[in-house]
C-alpha cells in the first residue's frame, strides 16, 4: 500500500487552487441548479397560493421569493441611517396613519366616527 501521507510543511497541492477538473463539476453543478429554477418558482408559488399550506411554510415562501427578487432586506436602523430627512417624513407619516388606523379598527363598532 502507497504512502499517502504528506511530510511536514509539504503541500499536497504545491500550486494551491482548485484542480481543473473540480471548476468543471462546479459549472455542471452551477448549470443544474439553474435548470432547477423555474420548477422551484412554480413550488414557491404554489405553496403561497394553497389555502392549507401553514402560515409560516407562505411566508417563508414569499421571504425566499422576495429575496431572490429583490436581494435581502436592509434592516430598518440601516434604512433609516441612509434616509434623506424627505424619506423620514414620508415613514412618519405613513407610521402615523396606519397607528390611526389600527387604533379605529381597536375600537369598539358604537364608538368607531366612520
Amino acid at each position: 500500500m502507497a504512502n499517502t501521507r504528506f511530510l511536514p510543511g509539504t503541500s499536497g497541492n504545491p500550486e494551491g487552487g482548485r484542480a481543473a477538473m473540480s471548476a468543471t463539476v462546479a459549472d455542471v453543478v452551477k448549470i443544474a441548479r439553474r435548470r432547477l429554477t423555474k420548477p422551484a418558482l412554480e413550488t414557491l408559488l404554489n405553496i403561497m397560493r394553497d389555502p392549507e399550506a401553514p402560515a409560516s411554510a407562505k411566508v417563508r415562501a414569499a421571504e425566499v421569493s422576495l429575496e431572490r427578487a429583490w436581494g435581502p432586506a436592509q434592516s430598518l436602523e440601516a434604512q433609516l441611517r441612509t434616509a434623506t430627512p424627505a424619506e423620514l417624513q414620508r415613514l412618519t407619516d405613513q407610521i402615523l396613519e396606519m397607528r390611526a388606523k389600527a387604533e379605529k379598527a381597536a375600537q369598539p363598532p358604537a364608538q368607531r366616527a366612520d
